[in-house]
C-alpha cells in the first residue's frame, strides 16, 4: 500500500470485491457469523476449529503472502529486469 500513492482507496476496494466475488471466507467477518453458530448450539466448537478457523487461516495466510508477494514484485518488476 505504501506505492499506492492515490490509488490507495482503489486498491482497498478493488482487493475487498475480488475477495467478495470469488467467494473467499475471512477469517476475522467469518469467526463472527461462527461463533454465533458456536454460542446459539448449530455448530460444536470442535466444527468451528476444525471445519472453519484452520482451513480459512491457512487460506488467508497463503493468500495474503502471495498477494503481497505479487504487489511488491509488480513495484521493483522493471528494476529487476534491467
Amino acid at each position: 500500500m505504501p506505492g499506492s500513492g492515490e490509488a490507495r482507496f482503489t486498491m482497498i476496494v478493488l482487493l475487498t470485491w475480488l475477495v467478495s466475488v470469488g467467494g473467499f471466507a475471512h477469517i476475522i467477518v467469518g469467526s463472527v457469523e461462527a461463533s454465533f453458530l458456536v454460542l446459539s448450539g448449530e455448530a460444536s466448537a470442535a466444527d468451528y476449529l476444525w471445519r472453519f478457523f484452520t482451513p480459512t487461516l491457512l487460506g488467508n495466510v497463503t493468500g495474503g503472502v502471495a498477494l503481497v508477494a505479487a504487489l511488491n514484485y509488480g513495484q521493483v518488476a522493471s528494476e529487476v529486469q534491467s
